[in-house]
């Protein structure tokens, strides 16, 4: 049995590729999982050339349910024992509600929540017999409330932190550690994805992704239950505890608004 194995899906680009990169410079093994061939492949490539740890693939489609059940039973046929999970694979869509598409959202909820649940719920056990594991799950500071125009990427992130917590208090018995990450907007191809979105006022101004990468892995080394990356995410989390949930809601509605709509209009709409 091959042991001490992190398990990254969407582990081949953005804050997944860095968190890899900082797992390989600490020593760790890793299995990287991606739908895109090629990217594992460059992924890979990097991580051996620069870091010279073994590393794994494993090319699966995770908004499929069944491939999370499959990537589970590939690492049992190779006797690898994974003792760090990260749920890092995720993608958001922008919009009016009634304008995005409903196929995009519900793929989104099967990798945001479904796939993050299937998943620590078959290595967790593993773990748990073991007596020793973690599981950093990247949630967002779009936990903390909710998104107009990015009504189900935020819930997605709101599930992902509050099943995080709660499990990190269930887990502590069985020595089990879990850290919910929750960057602001990171410099990776988010936006890309999320189609409009790099116009909206709160991605004008984004996180590098070797810093959310760096204090990720801080946290869940230090077994912290949460982690907010930057002063700016941490100020506004506890101002948003502070104000009326109605105003949260729509000052986060002119953030995600787009920089061509005037602030005026958004507030008389509101």
């Amino acid at each position: 049995m091959l042991k001490g194995y992190v398990l990254i899906t969407g582990g081949n680009k953005g804050i997944g590729l860095a968190l890899a990169k900082t797992f390989a410079k600490n020593g760790h093994p890793l299995v990287l999982v991606g739908k895109d061939a090629s990217a594992l492949y460059r992924a890979r490539d990097i991580l051996k050339n620069d870091y010279h740890v073994p590393v794994s693939l494993i090319q699966r489609d995770l908004t499929k349910k069944e491939n999370v059940q499959a990537i589970y039973t590939l690492l049992q046929h190779r006797k690898i024992q994974i003792d760090i999970l990260v749920n890092n694979a995720g993608f958001g869509t922008y919009g009016p509600f009634i304008e995005t598409d409903l196929e995009k959202e519900l793929q989104l909820i099967q990798l945001n929540m479904q796939c993050v649940t299937h998943m620590t719920k078959l290595f967790s056990k593993d773990m748990a017999a073991r007596g020793y594991g973690k599981i950093l799950n990247i949630a967002s500071t779009s936990a903390f409330q909710p998104g107009p125009y990015m009504a189900v990427y935020f819930a997605s992130k709101a599930y992902v932190l509050h099943f995080s917590e709660a499990l990190h208090h269930e887990f502590n018995r069985y020595g089990v550690t879990v850290t919910a990450l929750c960057p602001g907007p990171t410099k990776t191809d988010f936006t890309e994805h999320a189609k409009g979105s790099g116009k909206a006022r709160i991605f004008q101004s984004m996180l590098p992704v070797e810093k959310v990468a760096y204090l990720g892995y801080k946290a869940l080394m230090n077994n912290q239950s949460y982690k907010v990356v930057g002063f700016k995410n941490n100020l506004l989390r506890q101002l948003n505890r502070c104000m009326p949930r109605g105003l949260t809601v729509a000052i986060t509605g002119m953030l995600l608004s787009k920089v061509d709509h005037p602030i005026s209009e958004l507030v008389k709409k509101e």
